[in-house]
């Protein structure tokens, strides 16, 4: 790869996160009713303040591809949070 093909591609990829996160901060973490009622729902679909062990009701043991299914819900969370510069604990800027 030259030089030049090496500084393009890491432009568009600075442009992308810069992108990213400003589309997840605006989307997640504005101020406003809309922001927050997102954030909430966003928060109870992903499992935020919650185990993310899931129960079979056939058999009253552990399910583990609900669990996991779960846990991967739990990485969409943490994933936003870390795109937007947003720490997943607090809600507020890392910067």
């Amino acid at each position: 790869m030259f030089d030049g093909d090496e500084t393009e591609l890491a432009r568009r990829e600075q442009q992308e996160r810069s992108a990213i996160r400003e589309a997840f901060r605006t989307t997640f973490f504005s101020p406003g009713p809309a922001s927050e009622i997102v954030r909430r729902h966003l928060a109870r679909f992903c499992c935020a303040d919650g185990s993310t062990v899931r129960i079979s009701p056939m058999s009253g043991t552990i399910d583990p591809l609900a669990t996991v299914m779960a846990e991967g819900r739990r990485e969409v969370w943490l994933a936003i949070h870390a795109d937007a510069g947003i720490d997943p604990i607090t809600g507020k800027p890392k910067e």
